[in-house]
């Protein structure tokens, strides 16, 4: 079984609908419930661009150790990012968000956990 970082939670009939590794390639931070980034505590080098099965056990462990979001998963925040790179290099990532849960990922934080992929 393999697992992929990140999915989508909600709603049900999306849950699972995975989001690019990309908007963790450029520059997507993952942080727990409590708006702590995480990843450097499971690969100090990598952070965030580890290798998918380190940032799943790492975002499994962060929601299994009570740090998750109130849906069970962790936070995959992008919006730091400017709007035009957000626009030009995730718009497919931007585009699902809004079609499935109307959520503006230049403004708001995407509640994600991992996923099985094979």
């Amino acid at each position: 079984m393999q697992f992929h970082p990140p999915g989508i939670i909600e709603p049900e009939n999306a849950a699972g609908t995975l989001i690019s590794e990309a908007a963790r390639g450029e520059g997507g931070i993952l942080r727990n419930a409590f708006g702590e980034r995480f990843m450097s505590r499971y690969d100090p080098e990598r952070t965030e661009l580890s290798t998918p099965d380190r940032v799943a056990l790492a975002c499994y462990t962060e929601m299994r150790e009570g740090r998750g979001t109130p849906n069970g998963g962790v936070w995959l925040d992008v919006f730091h990012l400017p709007r035009q790179t957000i626009m030009t290099r995730l718009p497919r990532v931007y585009q699902t968000m809004l079609d499935i849960q109307m959520l503006d990922i230049t403004e708001d934080p995407v509640d994600v956990a991992a996923t099985a992929h094979y």
